[in-house]
């Protein structure tokens, strides 16, 4: 009878296990789900945004490259009207319109290089953003796992404190 009641403990005690176990492993399953998901999400995020700055400043680029152009071509006309009166006078004047174009030419470059550091700069802090929410997941998921772990633990003292209780009643 002895045997009998403990052979039908040990059975119970198998099956909640078995049961306890079934249950962490869909919690895992669903957490791993979960961080999955939030990683893709991330990432589109992570995309459209950078995609939209990268139009943008593809945008402003072209902007400046037109300002250049047509900056150059009203020194080029402008030169071509000099060019026909031929003066002392007018020499200095393409001698100042010849500034301007440099001017115009080193104002572009300028702008040019600027929008690039302002690339790099919003890149370097969007790899930042998205690393610092990576290590937010990643701290989750070892933070669940861990309460994982203890709640493991604390069911298998439980089960041997019953064990033991039963064995000495």
């Amino acid at each position: 009878r002895k045997a009998a009641i403990q052979a039908k403990r040990k059975a119970e005690e198998e099956e909640t296990f078995r049961k306890i176990a079934e249950e962490e492993a869909e919690r895992e399953t669903k957490l791993k789900e979960i961080t999955q998901k939030r990683k893709k999400e991330v990432e589109e995020k992570r995309k459209l945004e950078e995609e939209a700055l990268l139009q943008k400043y593809m945008d402003e680029e072209r902007a400046a490259e037109e300002r250049a152009r047509a900056m150059r071509e009203r020194v080029a006309e402008r030169k071509k009207q000099l060019d026909l009166q031929k003066s002392a006078e007018e020499e200095s004047v393409l001698q100042r319109f010849l500034t301007e174009e440099r001017e115009a030419e080193e104002l572009a470059r300028k702008m040019k290089e600027g929008i690039e550091q302002r690339k790099k700069e919003i890149a370097a802090a969007r790899k930042a953003a998205e690393d610092a929410e990576m290590r937010k997941i990643f701290e989750e998921e070892e933070a669940q796992e861990r309460q994982l772990a203890e709640a493991r633990l604390k069911r298998k003292k439980e089960n041997e404190e019953k064990r033991k209780r039963e064995e000495e009643e």
